[in-house]
This record gives structure tokens, sequence and C-alpha cells, in this order.
């Protein structure tokens, strides 16, 4: 097995239900498989900015599947989306999206710091006076 399928078969790209919880009680539910560089890199180029919040709302319209695997968002929503709605509601939503994978970069990250740290520790040497 090369490494590609080693990798392709270490993973599911299957869709994963997200449901934030919404003021009134409810839940808004969505599905998202993971995000690929390729999907990626799709919404920074259709961002019209440069500016973090046109790429998640891009990523929002893109990635947000209902259980059917149709989108629950199209490009006519993201004026809504930025206008209508409060920012902290929207914002949950797109942290939802790209949280998992920012959330399993911080823990590999910080066992990787822990692990050069731990390496780095020398022994104190004591000195006589």
């Amino acid at each position: 097995m090369d490494a590609l399928e080693e990798l392709k078969a270490a993973v599911s790209m299957a869709s994963v239900k997200k449901a934030i919880p919404l003021p009134n009680g409810k839940d808004f539910i969505f599905y998202m498989t993971p995000m690929t560089l390729a999907e990626r890199e799709r919404a920074k180029k259709m961002a019209k900015t440069d500016d973090s919040t046109d790429f998640a709302l891009r990523l929002l319209v893109d990635k947000a599947m209902n259980e059917n695997n149709e989108k629950r968002f199209h490009v006519g929503h993201i004026p809504g989306l930025r206008n209508a709605l409060p920012a902290t509601l929207v914002e949950k939503i797109m942290l939802a999206m790209i949280g998992e994978e920012d959330n399993e970069q911080d823990e590999v990250q910080e066992e990787l710091n822990i692990k050069s740290t731990s390496k780095r520790v020398k022994k104190r040497q004591s000195v006589d006076s």
C-alpha cells in the first residue's frame, strides 16, 4: 500500500452532524464532510476580499448540507448572514465548521510542544563554592 492509500484508509470523509444551539432553544442542524485542501483554496478564491469572514461565509455556503446532502445555504444568503443575523450566531456556525480542524491542529501542536520541551530539559549541575 502506498502512502496516499495508507492515509486515505486511516481517515473518514463521511458527513458529520453539527448542532448549533439557537436562542429559541432549538438547534440549527447541518452536516459536513472534513475540509480538503482543494475546498479551502476554492473558498479563498471565491471570497471577495482577504477578510477571514468572507472566507468563512464562503465555506459555510459550500460545506453546510442537510441530511439529504443538499446545501443549506446558497451564495444569495451571504448578505443576509452578514447583515440580518447577530454576529455571535453566525460566528458559532462558522466556528463549528472550522473549529474541529483547528482543535485537532492545536492538540497536535500542544503534543509536539510537550515532547520537544521535555527533550530540552537539562539536568542542573551543582556548583561547589
